[in-house]
């Protein structure tokens, strides 16, 4: 069986273009899919840790009275960005504050 050229080289550019777009860092999540995942300050943080769960962050929790979570969770080609949340509870286990730290990617500064 003959593949034409044409053909291979089609293959060729799509799977250069198919790896290399993995090469890009991903996005923050912006203010709007945060808050529609009910990722937001005031957020009941039961809620803000299923919205997380269900983007496929796994959340860490810490603190004396398990007051600070730390969510990742790994994207790109490879698994190669890990993309961080963190926000701390107060005592009527609200959301107080929200940090969506910038990805971080192997091979970059």
């Amino acid at each position: 069986m003959r593949v034409e050229r044409g053909t291979l080289f089609l293959i060729g550019i799509i799977s250069v273009g198919w790896a290399l777009s993995g090469c890009a860092a991903p996005s923050k999540l912006s203010a709007a899919e945060l808050a529609s995942a009910d990722v937001r300050v005031g957020a009941i943080y039961w809620h803000a840790e299923q919205g997380l769960d269900q983007r496929g962050y796994s959340c860490y929790v810490s603190g004396a009275n398990r007051e600070s979570f730390d969510c990742t969770r790994s994207v790109g080609f490879w698994q190669s960005c890990i993309q961080r949340i963190t926000f701390v509870v107060d005592e009527n286990n609200l959301v107080a504050s929200l940090v969506v730290h910038d990805p971080a990617c192997l091979g970059t500064p």
